[in-house]
Parts: C-alpha cells; structure tokens; sequence
C-alpha cells in the first residue's frame, strides 16, 4: 500500500496478523501450498501470538513472597534481607535495592 502511491491510501497499512490471517484462512489446495512456501517459516499451521500466555520477563522456579516464613515478616531477627529493582523510563536507567528487614538498613546500587 505504501508504494502504490494512492492518495487515500498514504496513511493505510494492513497489520502482519492481517496477512497471516487471510494467508491461513482463505486459500485452499495449490494456491495455499504456494502462499505458504513464500512465508519465512513455511509451516502449515499458525498458532495466534494473543491466544497464548506470555512468558518473556518471567522468573524461571520463583517463590512468591506470600511463603516467606512468619518470622520475616515480623521484622524482629536479624539477617532478613529484601531486594528490588526500580527501573527508569524507557528501561534507560536502573536502581537495585536491598534492604535489611529489622534495622531497615538500605543499600543502593547502580545497575547498567
């Protein structure tokens, strides 16, 4: 659409789901075999990107923080530590954070 040079159509584009979509649903015999072959993967079957949960960002075997034992969260024994990551606009700057439980004492560190 872009090249086609058409007044009306200077600001339309078709999104890749789009393309898949018709690629995948409408052709059927030959003319499937021959559009699929010209995609990169060449595969005879998509899998949608939405219906499938994502899993990028997420910790491999992490522990939630609601099955710390009790005395972490009375704050009396010493030795508790906490840590976190505060990241900055963009992803442009980071901050790593620990904090001693009992005393509160905090360290920063500068991530890059």
């Amino acid at each position: 659409l872009r090249h086609m040079n058409l007044p009306k159509l200077e600001d339309a584009y078709v999104c890749r789901e789009t393309i898949y979509t018709a690629i995948y649903a409408l052709p059927v015999g030959q003319l499937r075999k021959e559009l699929i072959h010209c995609l990169r993967h060449g595969k005879s079957t998509r899998k949608p990107r939405r219906g499938e949960t994502d899993r990028r960002g997420q910790i491999p075997d992490m522990v939630s923080i609601h099955l710390r034992p009790p005395e972490v969260d009375k704050r009396e024994m010493p030795g508790h530590w906490e840590g976190d990551l505060i990241k900055g606009k963009g992803n442009a700057s980071a901050v790593g954070t620990l904090v001693e439980l009992s005393s509160g004492y905090l360290i920063l560190a500068k991530m890059h």
